[in-house]
């Protein structure tokens, strides 16, 4: 996991647009969520599955 998320949240803050790809587990993901909305999980509740493809490495990519 990325030690310095702090400086990471701050510069996806000022980066145009609104994507982001997480290369990473759940782990990462809800400590950035967390980052990002006071009621991280509050907003995991609302995420919806739209698309998943698997990738050869047996790893799969997920749209929310």
């Amino acid at each position: 996991m990325n030690e310095n998320l702090p400086a990471t949240h701050a510069t996806l803050r000022r980066t145009p647009g609104k994507g982001i790809w997480l290369f990473g587990g759940g782990k990462l993901f809800r400590s950035l969520l967390y980052l990002l909305f006071l009621a991280g999980l509050d907003l995991l509740k609302r995420l919806r599955l739209t698309e998943s493809h698997p990738c050869p490495s047996g790893t799969m990519m997920l749209t929310y």
